[in-house]
């Protein structure tokens, strides 16, 4: 690491561990309105179909078609996505819903905060997120309130949680702590291509170490103009799908290795060559073909807004 970066690294985890960690959590917990400025953006106008209205997930082998992963959006007047949805009924009960709701200072384009829901039959989480940006449009931290309950147990529990992750930019290198208000939690060290994309990452969280490398192709994201692209994780998590991780071009393959406690390898779909693409560029479906009638298929819908 360059030592430059390293003294600022130490700096910061040094700030965050003796006095910043409690003082922001008393903040989000009290009311939480992001109120640092958040870079606003000129609202696109005049027709425009490459806004996403879904996309989704399809299985098929000899006995039948399922459809998974069923992401709906909607957008305000401003076309700022107010809310990312899941609705896929096949798989009540076990997953009932999981749900993203975006809210916006005045105009702004780019969310103050994110709540993401994740309902099953025996958990219900939300998590609010208050997302922090400099004036050059980087996100610089992003402050965590999880909210849980289990009726899994005779006894329901209920628990609440709040930790920060913050990053540093330097170059085409990202540095990333996670912290809650007594500990650090985990750190990250990333590496982007030429077009923005994080192409490898190293993953520090106690004892374990998660190594993850990512490909892309060359052909635009259909998340990258959408108001929340910027609210999206940073970081690979270990396991990361397609739809948790949007970058400046579209993902084809994602691996991913653990070592330390509860080792293990995620190598992700590869999707190289199996992208058909719109005639503006952006991706239609990606088609992962084992027969006509077993194969694997991501379909993207647009809409003009």
């Amino acid at each position: 690491m360059n030592r430059t970066l390293q003294f600022t690294f130490s700096v910061l985890t040094f700030f965050i561990m003796l006095s910043g960690c409690q003082k922001e959590m008393s903040i989000e917990n009290g009311n939480g309105n992001g109120t640092t400025t958040p870079p606003i953006n000129t609202p696109t106008t005049g027709p425009d179909s490459n806004y996403l209205s879904r996309f989704f997930y399809i299985y098929a082998d000899p006995s039948g078609i399922d459809t998974t992963d069923n992401w709906i959006y909607s957008y305000d007047n401003l076309k700022r996505v107010t809310s990312l949805v899941d609705s896929t009924p096949d798989l009540a009960p076990i997953y009932l819903q999981e749900a993203y709701r975006y809210s916006y200072n005045g105009t702004d384009t780019v969310p103050y905060k994110t709540t993401h829901y994740y309902y099953s039959l025996v958990e219900k989480d939300t998590i609010e997120i208050w997302h922090y940006f400099d004036a050059g449009g980087k996100k610089g931290r992003d402050s965590f309130i999880t909210r849980s309950l289990n009726t899994s147990l005779s006894v329901p529990t209920y628990s609440v949680n709040t930790d920060v992750s913050r990053y540093i930019y330097n170059g085409n290198t990202i540095f990333g702590i996670k912290y809650s208000p007594t500990t650090v939690l985990a750190t990250d060290t990333a590496t982007l291509d030429a077009n923005g994309n994080l192409v490898s990452n190293t993953k520090l969280r106690g004892s374990q170490k998660i190594i993850s490398t990512a490909t892309f192709d060359n052909h635009p994201s259909p998340f990258t103009h959408l108001s929340n692209f910027k609210t999206f994780m940073i970081f690979p998590s270990g396991e990361t799908f397609l739809e948790e991780f949007p970058q400046q071009n579209n993902l084809l393959h994602m691996y991913e290795v653990s070592t330390g406690i509860n080792p293990h390898l995620y190598d992700g779909d590869d999707y190289t060559g199996h992208y058909i693409y719109k005639n503006n560029g952006y991706p239609q479906e990606i088609l992962l073909p084992n027969t006509p009638t077993d194969y694997f298929k991501i379909a993207f819908v647009y809409q003009s807004l």
